[in-house]
């Protein structure tokens, strides 16, 4: 049977280990004109790009941002009906690549994976994919995760899905956060609960509901636009109590801005790029890295007020920081655009070296039990 290969994040992994139908949460046919309209996958043809047709380092570095880069699964297809053959466009070009309306363990079967969070994946070793492995302790792969990228040259983290995957690291138990997407209600859900739960029911949640999008362009580019409401869920932490008034602020702030459209946004909603297009960086995923900072670490974090940094203006919408409150005008934002990996812990926003936050997450505890972990749960 013709093998087939997807890089997959966290989440969608246990999702898979979990026997779940993995839906598609982007229509990417209409935002990066590909040919796809499903889930999508790589296969023979897809490495007719080059001419070294065993590279999957290549693909990955042609697709791009595209791909999640935490884990790569290659799968053995069951049902050659249910897939498709199409072209995906990229922004170093066209190539071929497999598409299904969603699947599962059954018609798209895993035998084995390998953590895609390296310099090389080609040099990188193969797991055997075993499910009840994975589901026994979900934990050992986050470290295997966590692990790779501190051994890169430059393990910053700014991807929301990374963001809760380092976050999810610091339970001691089979909680954790992840996103969860609800295309048919254009919502984008920040939750925290059992990662390994099947009925995906979070402890609690941080939901953002997309509006009416708009159009914005620039030079070649045509951006959509939208104004996001908000919704707490579930047993909120104490953390989180002053989230409602804290984002409305935010909000409220928007009517003094020049930037296109932000002066145009309801005072109840946070304007920001159509974030079902999932683009990194913009003010939806900023915030839900302020709300895991603030309900892991309110002491250090209360210390500093939400606020927009417009020290980079040749963006759409200004980034969103954490100015010290005390003295606002004259320190930097802290911009939460990155988590820096350092010995010990995190350091947020090392873009600014006067003033950055330290926070500890126990590493050392964590590198035991990756060690521990390693070779009795998920050999590499």
């Amino acid at each position: 049977m013709a093998k087939f290969y997807r890089f997959l994040n966290y989440n969608e992994f246990l999702k898979l280990a979990n026997g779940e139908e993995i839906k598609p949460f982007i229509d990417y046919s209409s935002a990066y004109l590909t040919t796809s309209k499903g889930v999508c996958f790589l296969g023979d043809k897809s490495f007719e790009v080059n001419d070294n047709k065993n590279s999957l380092q290549f693909l990955r570095d042609y697709m791009g941002n595209c791909v999640s880069d935490q884990i790569l699964v290659e799968f053995e297809n069951t049902d050659p009906e249910r897939i498709h053959e199409s072209v995906g466009k990229y922004e170093k070009g066209s190539m071929s690549e497999y598409w299904m309306e969603s699947y599962d363990g059954t018609n798209m079967v895993p035998l084995r994976y390998k953590i895609a969070t390296v310099d090389n994946i080609d040099e990188h070793n193969w797991i055997d994919y075993d499910n009840n492995q994975i589901l026994q302790n979900p934990k050992s792969i986050l470290e295997q995760i966590a692990r790779q990228r501190r051994e890169q040259k430059s393990p910053a983290i700014s991807d929301i899905g990374d963001w809760c995957s380092e976050f999810s690291l610091l339970s001691e138990d089979n909680n954790g956060w992840y996103i969860e997407k609800d295309i048919e209600n254009k919502t984008t859900s920040l939750s925290y609960g059992d990662i390994c739960s099947k009925e995906r029911k979070p402890t609690f949640s941080l939901s953002f509901k997309q509006g009416p999008s708009s159009k914005i362009t620039r030079g070649l580019e045509e951006k959509g636009v939208a104004n996001y409401s908000w919704e707490l869920s579930g047993d909120i932490p104490e953390a989180w109590k002053d989230l409602p008034e804290k984002f409305s602020g935010l909000a409220r702030k928007q009517s003094f801005s020049s930037l296109p459209y932000s002066h145009m946004a309801s005072p109840d909603t946070i304007c920001d790029f159509d974030y079902s297009l999932a683009v990194p960086y913009l003010r939806i995923a900023q915030l839900m890295k302020y709300a895991m900072l603030k309900a892991t670490y309110p002491d250090v974090i209360d210390k500093y007020k939400l606020s927009f940094d417009g020290a980079n203006p040749g963006r759409f919408f200004e980034s969103i920081g954490l100015p010290v409150s005390s003295n606002p005008y004259m320190t930097p934002p802290l911009r939460l655009d990155t988590l820096k990996l350092m010995p010990g812990g995190f350091v947020l926003n090392n873009l600014y070296q006067n003033n950055p936050i330290f926070l500890s997450s126990n590493l050392k505890e964590r590198n035991n039990r990756e060690e521990n972990s390693k070779d009795q749960i998920i050999p590499e």
